[in-house]
């Protein structure tokens, strides 16, 4: 059992510094990962506003087939 307690305290001491400098690095892939956050979000925010102006366009051109089509009944029904 010595000899296991001694290769074991190797073990763990490796197993605790390689767990440090994951530990270590973990901050920096984090603040990373959050920037890439930051940045995905900004462009979904720009893709958004260009679909609510796509969609603003769109519901002017039906209100305007609209008027035309209620005109054009409205000529239908004159006759």
């Amino acid at each position: 059992m010595g000899g296991r307690s001694g290769g074991g305290g190797a073990d763990s001491k490796r197993k605790r510094l390689w767990e440090g400098e994951r530990g270590a690095g973990r901050p920096r892939i984090g603040r990373v990962e959050l920037e890439k956050g930051e940045e995905m979000e900004g462009k979904i925010k720009e893709r958004v506003e260009v679909i609510k102006g796509c969609l603003g366009v769109l519901k002017v051109g039906i209100d305007g087939i609209v008027g035309q089509l209620d005109d054009f009944f409205d000529e239908i029904v004159e006759a």
